[in-house]
């Protein structure tokens, strides 16, 4: 059985160094969301930045999964009458 996808979350990489230990590429934070991964492009001191991208990265998804399912009109919710007007 597959392992229960965590869900959508933010995920510092660290800073990748050489051989010579300078730093190559700077830390920065990432989007999980189960196989899938991307740059919030918001360096390790910018949180807020990030948890700004996570939302938008959600708000995106799941208007795309609401677009996807023709529903009941007693199973939409308020969240996504509201975000049609």
């Amino acid at each position: 059985m597959p392992a229960k996808s965590k869900g959508a979350r933010l995920w510092l990489r660290k800073a990748r160094r050489d051989r010579a230990g300078r730093i190559t590429h700077p830390a920065v934070w990432l989007i999980r969301d189960g196989n899938h991964q991307t740059s919030t492009g918001c360096g390790h001191d910018d949180r807020v930045g990030a948890e700004r991208e996570l939302e938008l990265y959600l708000n995106r998804k799941h208007a795309a999964q609401a677009k996807k399912s023709a529903r009941d009109p007693d199973q939409i919710p308020v969240a996504d009458v509201l975000a049609g007007c």
